[in-house]
């Protein structure tokens, strides 16, 4: 027994290895599970590869993500949102190794209070700079000393960077979609997006799971969402549900929050022919797809905003919890309360075409400047940018140690991932969607491969429209 422990305590000391040199890295790029942000930061991604010319990775922060920042030792890392003990942790360790730190831009909407978008874990003295959504989060952050003025880069939202025209050919067409689905070109696409996130969260799990909430988000107020988040979905189930029967030519996307019991619409729509259930679909593909969007407040409909589509907001008529802050999100939006409304509004969306009415236009331009930096579809290029700039200026050598045993290990679990990957990729054609989802999140501990899908479907083709929009400008 004393051999193996002997071997296990040199396997486990610290020393860098020569040819970990090789692997050393510009910027390392870690996404958000579940999907989130994964395209704008991809986007991002590309930009310092193809156009400012970096040694980059992209990998998912999920999985692996002390060997990855290990194995590639690089200038300038950018990671995710701030929101847990193990976020903190990596951020100091990568401190401490002397890379150049940065708060990745996340995804946000309007609320009644400020404070709900603060994380209870200090930012200033972990990060070196925070890239933000717009100037308003920036003046949040400042105010309530997350970060110093100088810390804060109003950039926009990546993600976003897709409902511009010229990113737009990526996604499918509303006729290429209802061939694929067997939709009549002629119907009505509505995409339903289920934004009830709390309606079916367990608040016996409250101190758990949500610790690393801000804490104006207290219990009560989670409550009294929980409430709303139910009504709100009565409403538009019973509504959407009737409506359908009257109109032969609508045909409902229900897409739902990642987090929501999706089994509600799966029981209440399963015999209908007009209805489409899309729990993993790429969100921009619906929303190319879709003649009017139905939401509760969802990120998403700033994504329609971008795309030009008309935009339907439920309105239960009481203080919401997430939109009082700036009434400009609301007013950017038909606003409905009842089956009635809904119904005049979505015969008026589809009478006039789908033209965003003008008083709507405005007030998304006006939203769009204060929270996203103006929509412009440049929020991915002014990040890599800004990252291009803080790797020339970043002079330290940055080097993690890395003990035998990592290095092992990591290898492995590399080599494990791109196994299950493959597998995931021929189930993928041999499994219904259903079938292939439930599938899907049984290895979730991957993150379902989004990044390595993403770069499967966009990587050659973004390559190919950045390096043309360079030419040009050249």
């Amino acid at each position: 027994m004393i051999l193996p422990k002997t071997i296990k305590f040199f396997l486990k000391k610290p020393k860098y290895f020569s040819f970990v040199k090789h692997f050393k890295q510009d910027v390392l790029v870690l996404i958000n599970r579940d999907g989130r942000d994964t395209l704008g930061l991809f986007l991002v991604y590309a930009y310092l590869k193809y156009v400012f010319k970096k040694k980059v990775r992209i990998k998912s922060a999920i999985y692996q993500k002390y060997f990855w920042i290990k194995l590639y030792q690089p200038q300038v890392a950018v990671s995710v949102n701030i929101d847990c003990p193990s976020t903190v942790n990596c951020y100091k360790m990568m401190q401490e190794h002397g890379i150049t730190c940065f708060m990745s831009p996340t995804e946000v909407f309007p609320v009644q209070n400020p404070k709900d978008l603060i994380s209870k874990y200090e930012f200033k003295n972990i990060v070196d700079g925070v890239f933000l959504p717009g100037e308003r989060m920036k003046e949040i952050y400042v105010e309530n000393d997350k970060i110093l003025p100088s810390q804060g880069f109003a950039v926009g939202f990546p993600t976003f960077d897709f409902a511009g025209k010229e990113l737009r050919k990526f996604f499918i067409t509303k006729r290429a979609f209802c061939q694929k689905n067997h939709i009549p070109e002629n119907h009505k696409l509505i995409l339903f997006v289920s934004s009830f996130s709390m309606a079916d969260y367990n608040m016996n799990n409250w101190e758990k799971e949500c610790f690393h909430w801000p804490e104006s988000n207290t219990k009560e107020r989670a409550l009294a969402f929980k409430t709303d988040s139910i009504k709100a979905r009565e409403l538009a189930v019973v509504s959407l549900s009737r409506l359908l029967k009257k109109h032969p030519d609508w045909h409902i996307l229900v897409r739902k929050h990642p987090i929501e019991n999706g089994s509600i619409y799966e029981k209440l729509f399963r015999k209908s022919a007009q209805i489409t259930y899309w729990p993993d679909e790429q969100i921009y593909d619906l929303l190319s797809a879709s003649d009017a969007v139905i939401h509760w407040n969802s990120t998403v409909s700033a994504m329609a905003f971008g795309m030009d589509k008309p935009t339907i907001l439920l309105d239960l008529e009481t203080e919401f919890f997430w939109d009082k802050e700036d009434a400009l999100s609301k007013n950017s939006n038909y606003i409905v309360a009842n089956e009635e409304q809904m119904e005049k509004s979505l015969n008026e969306i589809f009478n006039t075409g789908g033209a965003v009415p003008e008083d709507q236009q405005l007030a998304r331009r006006q939203f769009a400047e204060r929270w996203l930096s103006g929509l412009d579809g440049k929020a991915a290029f002014r990040t890599a940018k800004l990252i291009s700039e803080f790797v020339k200026k970043n002079k330290n050598m940055a080097r993690a140690e890395m003990s035998p045993l990592e290095l092992i290990r990591g290898v492995m679990h590399s080599i494990e991932y791109a196994l299950w990957f493959w597998v995931a990729r021929f189930m993928k054609f041999i499994l219904n969607k259903q079938k292939y989802s439930l599938f899907l999140s049984k290895i979730k501990k991957y993150d379902k491969f989004y990044i390595e899908f993403t770069r499967l479907r966009y990587e050659k083709a973004i390559k190919k429209h950045l390096l043309n929009s360079v030419a040009k400008h050249d």
